[in-house]
């Protein structure tokens, strides 16, 4: 789930890819429903793996329904959270 800071609101999508400094994230449906520099909230639940924070848009594509989101706020657990998660897919 990705939803801008200012709306209280939903959004699903898949988490293409995943690294230390961001996801890039896919949207059900395009177009992407994000603007570029637009700051956003997300939470990502998959087998007992479980990331929450912020960030911000660095880019989208409308035609493939695509945002790359740049982390800007993960708590030190969080962190290593993801940390624990790459180490174990890499």
């Amino acid at each position: 789930m990705v939803c801008p800071l200012d709306v209280p609101c939903r959004i699903s999508g898949r988490v293409q890819d995943i690294s230390l400094s961001g996801i890039r994230v896919k949207n059900r449906i395009p177009p992407s429903p994000f603007e570029q520099d637009e700051d956003v909230r997300f939470s990502i639940r998959k087998e007992g793996f479980v990331l929450e924070g912020e960030g911000k848009v660095v880019w989208t594509s409308d035609i493939e329904g695509e945002a790359g989101i740049k982390f800007t706020q993960l708590t030190d657990d969080m962190r290593g959270s993801l940390e624990k998660f790459l180490g174990s897919v890499a």
